[in-house]
């Protein structure tokens, strides 16, 4: 939603003008400047919480109940255990990596840097993010599955996916900045 798009802009903002605010980068993959630590209570003092938790859980349920694994018995628990934002300039990228720790990562766009077109006809990728789940190799004509799934972001969008999914951002050239909020949350389902 617009309000929580503005509430996260907002946040984000303040952490990167305060010179305290705590970097995260040396935690993460990324070959990028400005990752910086977000804490619960900047989430909660920004109204964002409760959503971003929502959001987990419902993906969870949805999970469940693809997976025939619902039973109206069983205590279903979740929790954001790391959040950062992630300010991405030019020429700034993520290599291929995974997230320890957790079992669910996301990833929710705030800025994206506008495309240009100088890429003599050629499929403008800058600053995408790839899923990387087989073998990665596309044939023309094969049924069997692709490995690769790419995204544009754009403002507003969340992307959940399991931890243990290899992805990657590409780089990108020019003026701009690609600002996320990204994060880690944990999962159990126990019976009663």
């Amino acid at each position: 939603p617009d309000d929580m798009l503005d509430a996260l802009l907002k946040m984000t903002d303040k952490l990167i003008e305060d010179e305290r605010t705590l970097e995260h980068g040396s935690a993460l993959a990324g070959v990028i400047n400005k990752e910086l630590k977000i804490f619960r209570q900047d989430m909660h003092g920004a109204g964002c919480d409760g959503f971003l938790e929502t959001a987990v859980r419902t993906y969870i349920d949805v999970c469940i109940k693809e997976h025939d694994y619902f039973n109206k018995d069983n205590i279903v628990k979740t929790a954001i255990n790391s959040c950062w934002s992630v300010s991405q300039y030019e020429n700034e990228y993520n290599p291929l990596h995974n997230h320890t720790g957790c079992q669910i990562s996301a990833v929710l766009y705030l800025k994206v840097r506008r495309k240009t077109n100088n890429k003599d006809g050629k499929q403008d990728n800058d600053g995408d993010i790839n899923f990387v789940y087989g073998s990665g190799s596309q044939r023309s004509g094969d049924i069997l599955e692709i490995g690769l799934s790419q995204f544009v972001p754009e403002p507003g969008i969340l992307l959940m996916f399991p931890s243990n999914l290899l992805h990657t951002v590409y780089p990108f050239v020019g003026e701009g900045e690609r600002r996320s909020v990204a994060f880690n949350a944990t999962y159990s389902i126990k019976s009663k």
